[in-house]
């Protein structure tokens, strides 16, 4: 949420380390991975996301969680830029 996302980066993937089915992760990971403008490993984490979730769109994932419009609002443009549909 403070915009640091090379370090939520690290933060993400050390969950997907420890937690290697937390596949969700990979919604938050996608999107820090975009902002970081590290794309070719958004668009991978990407693919691991949608394999597990493929008819989720964008307004699902920020539709259920309770975050400042802000944040939403980041995560909602690096899933859009890695290819999730808006809904």
């Amino acid at each position: 949420m403070a915009g640091r996302y090379e370090e939520a980066v690290r933060w993400y993937r050390r969950v997907l380390a420890e937690q290697p089915n937390a596949i969700w992760v990979n919604r938050f990971l996608a999107a820090s991975y975009v902002l970081a403008d590290r794309k070719e490993e958004a668009r991978l984490s990407f693919a691991e996301f949608a394999r597990a979730y493929p008819d989720l769109t964008i307004a699902q994932v920020t539709g259920a969680l309770p975050y400042s419009r802000n944040f939403l609002d980041r995560v909602a443009e690096g899933l859009e830029s890695v290819g999730m549909r808006g809904g």
